[in-house]
This record gives structure tokens, sequence and C-alpha cells, in this order.
């Protein structure tokens, strides 16, 4: 009678033999990283193991993807999949979706408070340097927004200020780059 041996997969190997050396190292892959991302990290703790963590790898398993691995970073190329890998799509929790919801409306609504149309006052001044505040005041209102002739007013001569102490030092303003 023959036994069945389950065979680890080589990212089972390589995780196992992370943790066991780094129980501290977070082995799954985490929301903000794409799969090279991930791949990079494992290779570099498997960079790290000790003899005895190398040769806890099998050769055709996890030391052969990390081999590939190096090479693919000498040559500059993407890192391979791991053996074992998957990447898995959890479908969002209904609270996740509420989340979600609540996020897209917000970003749907313009502010209408006196510091979103001040935000945005100050954002056309400093677009337009050659315009007033009564074209500002017109390009607010054309956007939906609120005015106050006082709050325009204020934030242009603000900018204007600005403007007028940048290019005081020596400086200039240039329009979708910043000061130079």
């Amino acid at each position: 009678m023959s036994e069945a041996v389950a065979t680890k997969t080589a990212l089972e190997e390589i995780l196992d033999a992370i943790k066991k050396e780094h129980p501290h190292f977070i082995v799954t892959m985490e929301k903000h990283e794409d799969e090279q991302a991930y791949f990079k990290r494992i290779a570099e703790a498997v960079n790290v193991l000790s003899g005895d963590g190398w040769n806890s790898l099998t050769e055709t398993g996890g030391q052969a993807w990390f081999n590939a691995a190096s090479q693919a970073t000498n040559g500059m190329l993407p890192l391979p999949p791991i053996p074992g890998f998957q990447t898995t799509f959890i479908p969002p929790t209904e609270e996740k979706k509420k989340e979600d919801k609540k996020m897209e409306t917000a970003t749907e609504k313009k502010p209408t408070g006196k510091r979103g149309v001040m935000n945005r006052a100050r954002e056309l001044a400093l677009l337009n340097p050659e315009a007033d505040s009564v074209k500002i005041t017109e390009m607010l209102t054309a956007e939906g927004w609120p005015t106050s002739a006082d709050t325009v007013w204020t934030c242009v001569q603000e900018v204007k200020n600005v403007l007028k102490a940048v290019e005081s030092c020596g400086l200039s303003v240039v329009k979708g780059v910043g000061v130079k």
C-alpha cells in the first residue's frame, strides 16, 4: 500500500522558510502591492536566509524560483511568478461597498463653504495672474461657486502679494511649473 505524499509548492516552502527565520516578516501580499512588488519583497527575504533556510528550499522549487528571479533582476526583467502563487479576488463586504459609495458621493460634491470658495479663488488667481477680482468672480460664478465680492477681492490680493514677493526675490512664476 503506497501513501500519498503532499508536496509543497515553491511559494509554500519559501514562505515557511521565511517565517521560520523572520517571524515578523509579513508574508501575505499587502493591499498596496502589485505582484512584482510582492515578488521582489519575497526575493529580498529569501536572499537573507541562512544556509539552513536556503537548504530547506528544494532545488526544483524555491531555489529554482529564486535563481530565476535573481537572473531576471540582473537582466532588468520582470520577476517570474512564484509557483503556487495565485491572486485571489475577495468580493467587498457590504460595509466596504457602503464606504466606497460614500467616498464617490463625497468626491462628486463641490465644497460650497467659504473655505472652498477661497481656495478656488486663490487657485484661479494663480492660474490667471493678469485677472482682477471681477474676472475671478465671473469665473467662480461660471463654475457654480457662491461668491462674495469681498472674499474674492481678499483672495486675489493675497495671491498678487505673494507673486510680487516672489518676483522681488528675482524669481519668476512659471504657469504649470511653479517658482523658478
